[in-house]
């Protein structure tokens, strides 16, 4: 009888094992899949978080950050609390919040742009900023991928030329001499009233 019972689940015990094996392989496959998807995510979040720029992912719709790296607060003097409940328009210095959502739609519609700006920081301070935004889509929703360079440097120095060129015109223009400059192909460029 013991034979008998032997034979009948003989077939049923190699089915068992087989699913058994076949189940620790699908296991072993799934805990290297999810051991490669941690090290990407690290290794994304690292770039994340590391680049120079400030990177905010904002929801075209309520405008709120559904992601953002550290350098997003540090820019604006914000906690990571505080940055992850500000819209847009909290920010935004030269823009209405009207002005912003259709900035928004006309980027939802060209796909990217890239536009410098005023925003505020948490002290009230207006910095230049450059902003290249993106639409992008994660988990089957449109995002701004925005990155914003801290335009002030860039800003003062072209307010200095600026300044240079209206104190020193008058100067080149009224010398007693001639004054040209020409391009690099011998194209004049440049003359003063002398000339």
């Amino acid at each position: 009888a013991v034979q008998d019972l032997a034979a009948d689940f003989g077939p049923m015990a190699r089915e068992f094992e087989d699913r058994r094996r076949h189940l620790e392989q699908l296991v072993g496959e799934l805990t290297a899949a999810q051991a490669d998807l941690r090290e990407n995510e690290a290794r994304y979040r690292t770039l994340f978080e590391q680049t120079p720029d400030a990177v905010v992912i904002i929801d075209p719709v309520t405008t709120l950050p559904a992601a953002f790296n550290d350098k997003a607060c540090q820019h604006l003097g914000y906690s990571r609390e505080e940055f992850s409940r500000l819209r847009v328009s909290a920010y935004e210095a030269v823009e209405s919040p009207e002005e912003t959502l259709a900035r928004i739609q006309t980027l939802l519609q060209a796909g990217s742009v890239e536009f410098e700006t005023l925003q505020r920081t948490k002290q009230g301070e207006l910095r230049n900023v450059v902003v290249s935004a993106r639409v992008v889509t994660i988990a089957g929703q449109k995002l701004l991928h925005c990155l914003k360079r801290d335009g002030t440097a860039q800003h003062a120095v072209m307010e200095a030329l600026r300044q240079g060129e209206e104190r020193y015109r008058p100067l080149i223009e009224h010398a007693n001499d001639t004054i040209w400059t020409t391009d690099l192909d011998g194209k004049l460029t440049f003359l003063n009233r002398q000339g």
